[in-house]
């Protein structure tokens, strides 16, 4: 989910990546991240972009809060 300031969910915040890694893949994102394009509509001020991503696997959620760049 994206969020932006005051908590208003972003309009197109879901993707999904429903994909097995073999071994070699899955030590290498753990290692180094994974990329995955997201197209969002950025409201007038929008400054600041909150991700939240959930491992439907595990349970485990984490999130992270960034700047937009101009």
């Amino acid at each position: 989910m994206c969020v932006w300031r005051k908590w208003q969910e972003a309009r197109n915040p879901h993707d999904e990546v429903d994909r097995a890694f073999d071994a070699g893949t899955y030590q290498q994102i753990l290692a180094k991240g994974m990329m995955l394009p997201i197209d969002l509509e950025v409201p007038p001020g929008g400054n600041q972009l909150r991700l939240a991503v959930l491992d439907n696997k595990t349970g485990f959620i984490g999130t992270v809060s960034d700047p937009l760049g101009q």
